[in-house]
């Protein structure tokens, strides 16, 4: 089997709100992601938000390539995020990382933040690695899509975890995996299944 094989196949072995590793950084650094990370061996999870961060240059938005960390840290699901850090790129590296700030509310020593820093790591580091991870990880989106923040109700667009719309915009795999799946977007956004 090869690479892309494997990739491919594991698209389709998620369950409800599973994200595939291999499409997870792309997911996590869409615009607005909101995702859960669990470990299987521990059982422990940790919840975060992920969002692009909009400078505004002669009154325009501008949309950079840094995105804000947020940690759920209580029981309200939708208002209960302490700011975390940024997610960037430093000092002209390829690579994402967190970079804590004087605003951080969490320190690099909590657990959730060394999950978060090992699995930036990981989603970067290539096939082998994120292959290696697979049954020990799972990242869960909430149901939103990761790049616009609307709520996905397609079944197409919670297995991938966005609306059509964005995923065309955003995401090569995404018309590929609706060509395997037999599914079409019209030009007025909706899906077709074809039997």
């Amino acid at each position: 089997m090869t690479e892309s094989d494997i990739i491919n196949n594991s698209r389709f072995e998620l369950t409800s709100g599973e994200i595939s590793l291999y499409d997870s950084l792309e997911y996590i650094l869409a615009g607005k992601a909101t995702f859960t990370l669990l470990s299987v061996n521990t059982g422990k999870r940790f919840t975060y938000q992920c969002n692009q961060v909009t400078d505004y240059i002669d009154n325009k938005p501008v949309k950079q390539d840094k995105f804000f960390l947020s940690l759920l840290n209580g029981p309200d699901n939708t208002s209960d995020y302490m700011y975390a850090g940024m997610v960037e790129k430093l000092n002209g590296n390829n690579f994402y990382t967190l970079r804590f700030t004087a605003k951080s509310k969490v320190t690099s020593d909590a657990i959730s933040m060394k999950a978060f820093i090992l699995v930036l790591e990981i989603l970067q580091s290539g096939f082998q690695r994120i292959e290696n991870n697979r049954t020990q990880l799972k990242i869960y989106h909430d149901g939103n899509c990761a790049k616009c923040g609307r709520k996905l109700t397609d079944p197409i667009s919670v297995a991938v975890g966005r609306g059509p719309v964005c995923a065309k915009m955003q995401h090569k795999q995404y018309a590929l995996d609706c060509k395997k799946r037999n599914i079409v977007i019209d030009k007025k956004n909706n899906v077709l299944i074809q039997m």
